[in-house]
């Protein structure tokens, strides 16, 4: 993902509303969810977006529609960000309010720089830029919507190799962090700044990467959780790992970054990870970890190219509905379409071709799988390597929806636990393999047979026999 520095404050502009009534305490209640994993967070969306337009709660739709679209900035799911975006935009002119619409423009402004159409993108910018110039007064959601802009602005000269005036936009937002007179909210907006900054020098300067990163790490708080952010500095710390040649380092962080970037739901370091994860196991000569994340990457890459094409078709039915665009720039638009597509037919036709290859050998059972894979899988335990899952998941496909299907809240860690015991594993066994007391490994099955609501005169082992 190219424009893996940029992680959007757009969330941060709209938590400060004393909140009386029970909806207003769902939606606040969501916003902190969110900040902790937003998969969970985002499933309630769409029933309080509902409940707010049947009871006429103008203010909080529009709260709510805008931490849609944080959601789906943050997955790149562009078609989706583009089309909630305008939603967005259309209800907050209705209702009046700018503010919001501002910030719907920062949302289509990214929608479509990361479709390539940077002029598209200026222009919703400097719409959004007019907008909040009206502003009557600096509150914290007009300060936080200009600093989006010039997070914005950086972004395109970024997406253009640009860097330095990417870097100079974000140290521009840095220094405006001064009109923030709360301790907190400051070294909250610099840690996400720093973050940003270290990303970008990532790409000219290594030992400036190193020395931003640590600056946003020693401001992390638990009073301010931004498991994207932690994610995103994490893949940092590994990049410069990797650069310094210190692969245990840097294979230790790449792991972190992995593990909250599964759980939270973050796309936007996301191919970045998978490509240095493959080239860090390749490195110590593990081909089949190295491949498990070459063909993440590769799954990744094409469900990007298909959003991309889906977000452009939508572009072209508006481009094609409005008088104000030029022809040349339809033609741009339809020629950039068309090359999409012929990408994506002719990664379809490849993975379909593979699949058929791969239908004409004779199909292994379960447990045939299981028997071929379990000495594998059991080392993968003792390394603590993220390749279990996955290697997992080949043999028992559905295991994960099925356990989601109980319990939506489950995590990464539990889930992986809930393997183990998928494996017929005993406390001991676990406990050896994980490094971690008999107690502990006790514990950890009580409080899931808790979540997963097992009988009591159930066998735990019993019970995971049959999902």
């Amino acid at each position: 993902m190219k424009k893996q520095y940029l992680i959007v404050l757009i969330l941060c502009c709209f938590p400060f509303f004393n909140f009386g009534q029970s909806l207003n305490q769902r939606i606040q209640e969501n916003r902190l969810l969110f900040q902790k994993g937003m998969d969970s967070a985002y499933i309630q969306l769409n029933e309080l977006i509902n409940e707010a337009v049947e009871t006429n709660k103008h203010n909080e739709e529009l709260i709510l529609l805008d931490r849609k679209c944080h959601y789906l900035y943050n997955i790149t799911d562009l078609n989706n960000l583009l089309t909630t975006s305008q939603e967005l935009e259309k209800k907050a002119i209705k209702y009046k309010k700018p503010v919001y619409q501002a910030a719907a423009n920062l949302y289509l402004s990214e929608s479509y720089s990361m479709n390539d159409m940077q002029e598209k993108a200026l222009e919703c910018l400097n719409i959004a830029e007019k907008l909040i110039e009206k502003a009557p007064e600096i509150t914290t959601n007009v300060f936080y919507i200009k600093s989006n802009i010039l997070l914005s602005q950086g972004n395109i000269y970024y997406d253009k190799k640009e860097y330095n005036k990417a870097i100079a936009k974000i140290k521009t937002v840095i220094k405006s962090g001064k009109l923030l007179t709360d301790s907190i909210m400051y070294n909250q907006f610099q840690f996400v700044n720093y973050s940003n900054l270290a990303n970008i020098y990532l790409k000219i300067n290594i030992d400036s990467a190193k020395y931003y990163v640590h600056k946003s790490i020693a401001l992390e708080s638990q009073k301010y959780s931004q498991l994207n952010i932690t994610g995103s500095n994490f893949y940092v710390l590994g990049k410069v790992n990797q650069h310094e040649n210190n692969i245990p380092d840097a294979l230790r962080n790449y792991k972190k970054s992995y593990h909250i970037i599964e759980e939270y739901g973050d796309g936007l370091i996301r191919s970045d990870l998978y490509r240095s994860l493959q080239e860090v196991y390749t490195e110590l000569g593990k081909a089949d970890s190295a491949k498990i994340y070459g063909d993440k990457l590769k799954e990744y890459e094409l469900l990007n190219l298909q959003n991309k094409y889906k977000s452009l078709k939508t572009i072209i039915k508006e481009t094609d509905d409005s008088t104000k665009e030029s022809e040349a720039t339809l033609l741009l638009i339809i020629g950039v379409a068309v090359i999409v597509i012929l990408i994506i037919s002719i990664l379809l036709i490849y993975f379909l071709r593979k699949r058929k290859l791969q239908a004409i050998t004779p199909i292994e059972t379960e447990q045939e799988k299981l028997a071929k894979n379990y000495d594998k899988l059991l080392e993968l335990i003792k390394k603590d390597d993220p390749a279990f899952l996955s290697n997992f998941e080949e043999i028992f496909p559905d295991f994960r929806n099925n356990l989601l299907a109980i319990n939506t809240e489950l995590n990464i860690s539990e889930i992986t636990f809930c393997a183990l015991l998928k494996l017929n594993l005993s406390t001991k066994k676990i406990a050896q393999l994980t490094f971690i007391e008999t107690r502990t490994v006790q514990n950890k099955k009580h409080r899931i047979r808790k979540k997963l609501s097992i009988p009591k005169e159930i066998d735990t082992y019993n019970w995971f026999n049959s999902i």
